[in-house]
């Protein structure tokens, strides 16, 4: 590529930093005849000076040709207009350089101010990008390739609202053991089948706890093949289960069009328990069997795909959030089982505080793998059961056993009613309220008399102006463990009253099984489409009842019922407890909360 207008560069070496400053003078010439063959506005020649310099910084320092290098830019603010007669200096720095490609980022000054940067400008090597991504990712000018640039608007000022507002469901997307997507979990849910089979992804048949809610083969290689750039990059299951959810939440949405979506949406999305693998550690072990951080550092490049060094716990939100452009709010939560649900309400009062009008909230999980597979069993908190898949995940049964292991992910939009009703988006339901709390008791045991989850589903309703008589369904906690399934039962019972034998009250999980980190998320799902369709879902393999869990657990199959408003339930480790609590999008409410 023939450099223009490069007599007056500077070259610093600063350690391993590398920074160039190109000026030049703005004449009417160079704004005009230069670039008269394309209709492009200042600002990208601006970027076109900002990547010839850089280009030339990598030539220079790594002996790369130019013309085996592809450009692409983002998170670009830059003028619209440049005055002719000024002086404009490009400052490129070079951050990291590796054999794939190299990262980099400049600014732009004008007269001695700075006037617009680019905070990532990437070089990568033709041979290791995909011919489909550089004709989806990158568009042409004049002979250099960039990612199309626009002038950036003035930033808008948000004031915050004077009354707390209105949260509402426009989008829903799930992963489950179940399959695919809401339509089809949505109808298996109601049929009462079990998506929990043998563990068939790790080559052990000798496993303590031999059943999961595990996706299935087929569903696994749809997701990848749907999800093409990070099956072929790293293809971690908890990631790609988190953008297969998000792509068809925001679809639903009807806002994927809208892409980037820019500051005022944001995410807040639930993480699982980041684990070593053993392949990882055998990495690092020298002959006398002990761990050698020398040897480990040698061996990053044979690191398992889904390790955890690979994938810090925000990287589902951070995926997602670079997928739709979503540079509003940002939540990741790690609160155990109740992490989804507390990701879910902290972004709906993110919204109803007004800080943001659309939040991508849910999680995702999965631990099906040597170690997450023997550790719930060295907690004794999971399932040995060998009698088969169809009945080991019973709730509230009396020969309940322990939790059974679930993977997937739940995605919903949350959007302010009023940015919702002025785009015509449908309205599954409100999100009415939110509670959550600590038990402050133990770790790995909920409070005996149900203290935590009381205050959370009392907070929940209390957040909600509603009264307990107004709730119809409980999406219970329900995880088939002789403590958790009691003690909820017990919970309901002191928040609800009389009103508890009236409740439709049902447990996902002995279908789909403990999703852990992100257990909330597809329950939060069907939370919504039971208020949307007035449908409950059973909880199966219910055949002993449990004398102390005596409520109506919904055991003879789907029913058919209005429901006004429902209470999902997440309680886990560490006692952790949230409940959120959705209603009728139609309605509205504004009762005031009596006090008991």
């Amino acid at each position: 590529m023939r450099f223009l207008f490069f007599d007056q560069i500077k070259l610093i070496e600063k350690g391993r930093r590398i920074v160039g400053l190109k000026t030049f003078p703005l004449s009417e010439e160079y704004l005009g005849r230069h670039f008269s063959r394309q209709p492009l506005v200042p600002g990208v020649i601006l970027v076109e000076a900002m990547a010839q310099l850089i280009g030339w910084l990598i030539t220079y320092s790594h002996d790369f040709e130019l013309t085996s290098l592809l450009t692409m830019v983002e998170n670009v603010t830059l003028p619209s207009r440049m005055t002719p007669g000024a002086t404009a200096e490009i400052h490129g720095e070079i951050i990291s350089t590796t054999k794939d490609g190299t990262l980099a980022r400049g600014k732009v000054l004008v007269d001695g101010k700075e006037v617009g940067n680019v905070e990532r400008i990437i070089f990568a090597h033709f041979a290791s990008v995909p011919k489909e991504e550089l004709k989806q990712r990158f568009a042409y000018y004049g002979g250099f390739r960039a990612a199309k640039v626009q002038p950036s608007p003035a930033p808008r000022v948000y004031a915050r609202p004077k009354h707390p507002r209105s949260v509402v469901v426009t989008g829903l997307g799930v992963v489950t053991p179940l399959g695919i997507g809401t339509v089809r979990n949505w109808r298996r849910l109601l049929a009462g089948e079990s998506g929990i089979r043998r563990i068939d992804i790790l080559s052990d048949r000798n496993l303590p706890a031999p059943f999961a809610g595990q996706v299935s083969q087929d569903d696994w290689q749809e997701i990848v093949s749907r999800q093409p750039e990070e099956a072929a990059r790293k293809g971690e299951r908890r990631v790609l289960f988190a953008l297969q959810a998000a792509m068809e939440a925001l679809d639903d949405a009807g806002l994927t069009r809208h892409a980037p979506m820019g500051a005022r949406a944001g995410i807040s999305l639930s993480a699982g328990l980041g684990i070593n693998r053993l392949e990882d550690i055998l990495l690092g072990l020298d002959g006398n069997g002990r761990f050698c951080s020398r040897r480990f550092a040698e061996r990053l490049e044979h690191l398992h795909p889904e390790s955890m060094f690979l994938n810090p716990t925000d990287r589902p939100a951070a995926e997602v959030a670079i997928r739709y452009g979503l540079m509003g709010p940002n939540v990741t939560t790690t609160s155990a089982c109740a992490a989804a649900t507390q990701a879910i309400g902290q972004a709906y009062r993110v919204i109803r505080r007004g800080d943001a009008d659309v939040m991508v909230v849910g999680g995702a999980d999965s631990m099906i793998h040597p170690v997450g597979a023997v550790f719930f069993v060295l907690l004794g908190a999971a399932s040995k059961s060998k009698k088969g898949p169809d009945g080991v995940s019973k709730p509230f049964d009396r020969r309940r056993s322990g939790l059974v292991m679930g993977e997937g992910a739940g995605v919903a939009v949350l959007e302010a009613e009023e940015h919702a009703r002025e785009r015509g988006a449908r309205i599954y339901a409100e999100v009415a309220g939110y509670g959550a709390s600590i038990d402050a008791y133990q770790i790995t045991a909920p409070h005996p008399k149900g203290r935590g989850a009381y205050a959370a589903m009392a907070d929940a309703l209390r957040d909600a102006k509603m009264e307990p008589e107004e709730v119809d369904y409980i999406n219970a906690h329900g995880t088939s463990t002789k403590l958790n399934d009691s003690i909820e039962t017990l919970a309901i019972k002191q928040v609800f009253g009389g009103h508890a034998h009236k409740l439709a009250v049902s447990s996902s999980k002995s279908m789909i099984g403990h999703l852990l980190g992100g257990c909330g998320a597809p329950e939060f799902v069907y939370t919504v489409l039971s208020v949307y369709h007035g449908a409950v879902h059973p909880t199966i393999n219910v055949t002993h009842p449990d004398p102390k869990c005596d409520l109506d657990y919904v055991t003879e199959g789907c029913r058919r019922m209005n429901v006004r408003a429902a209470l999902s339930n997440s309680f886990g480790f560490g006692g952790q407890n949230a409940a959120i609590l959705v209603r009728e999008g139609r309605a509205k409410w504004d009762k005031p909360w009596k006090s008991n």
